[in-house]
């Protein structure tokens, strides 16, 4: 057997001045199907009365209740990392503050992750206003994230989907504790839940539960958010970019990921460094978008935007921003 029966499942989750919603998640907590091993609580210095919702719950807890205040700020990425390292489950779910999660969540990631091979999964998510009443889409929809692509994922190749585009939310995924070690540290400039399944998507099979097990409340505080943006606000936003700043980001972060996972499974590694030769290929392109071209049309006749890009999106800010 995999892990004991019931799994023991660590619960990562970070704070900050969460107060006004906090309570509502922690309940949701209480009333898994599967409860909790632990919930190890990281605070990235709240100023609002976080702390005392967070003793008082643990108080009346169930199970365990860490909870630690960091020293100094450290930001939503490094406040995983810290979180993540404290955990001593076989299982780690990742939580956020302001979300409420249905009773079976932990019960069924945690069924889906027993699976021969099985490293990570991960959810849908349902997204609601700030009273947590529906907004009429769930996350997947949201991204557009297609039946095709599910069936890929689903069928242990999540990472041809992750080297176009990221589809995995952190609020909805739980992966096998020994991905620790491949996981920490967390490079700066990834979010915590891109740098962990595309991890996870390389050392195992990173599959997916088709079930909205998250309430993904929005509210004016939301650190990236799940609310529909205007196709012209999308534009306007993309003309905003500088092209080469962010295609050296790029490839600084695709580096690292490269680096970390050098020694891992030869076939899933040589996606990354085909999406490598990719972004260094585009980097490359003059700067003359009319002479540049000639260089974007043999990218997508060589198949590159549509393996390793968000294709349109990335074949129009090749053509138009300088």
């Amino acid at each position: 057997m995999r892990y004991l029966h019931p799994p023991r499942v660590s619960v990562a989750l970070c704070t900050y001045n969460g107060a006004a919603f906090l309570e509502e998640q922690l309940a949701s907590l209480s009333v898994q199907t599967l409860l909790p091993f632990e919930v190890i609580i990281c605070d990235d210095l709240s100023t609002d009365n976080t702390s005392s919702i967070v003793e008082n719950f643990a108080k009346q807890s169930q199970f365990p209740v860490h909870f630690f205040r960091n020293q100094w700020r450290l930001g939503s990425t490094l406040n995983f990392d810290r979180a993540i390292g404290l955990c001593s489950g076989d299982i780690i779910a990742l939580a956020d503050q302001d979300d409420v999660w249905r009773t079976d969540k932990l019960e069924r990631l945690g069924h889906a992750l027993a699976a021969q091979g099985v490293i990570a999964v991960f959810s849908d998510a349902e997204v609601t206003d700030d009273e947590l009443i529906p907004l009429g889409y769930t996350m997947w929809q949201r991204l557009a994230f297609s039946g095709k692509e599910q069936a890929r994922v689903a069928s242990g190749h999540a990472l041809d989907i992750l080297l176009k585009r990221y589809v995995v939310m952190g609020a909805t995924l739980v992966f096998d504790a020994d991905l620790r070690r491949l996981i920490l540290p967390i490079p700066p400039g990834w979010h915590h839940d891109a740098w962990i399944a595309l991890v996870a998507s390389v050392a195992g099979d990173l599959v997916l539960d088709d079930e909205a097990l998250v309430k993904y409340r929005q509210h004016s505080t939301n650190q990236i958010g799940g609310r529909k943006l205007p196709f012209f606000s999308q534009f306007r936003s993309a003309l905003k970019v500088d092209r080469n700043a962010y295609l050296a980001e790029e490839i600084k972060r695709w580096s690292e990921l490269h680096e970390r996972l050098f020694d891992l499974s030869e076939m899933r590694m040589s996606g990354i460094q085909a999406k490598l030769i990719h972004l260094k290929k585009r980097a490359s392109f003059p700067q003359s978008r009319w002479v540049r071209f000639f260089s974007v049309l043999r990218e997508i006749q060589s198949g590159g935007y549509s393996r390793y890009a968000r294709n349109w999106g990335s074949i129009a800010l090749d053509l138009l921003i300088k």
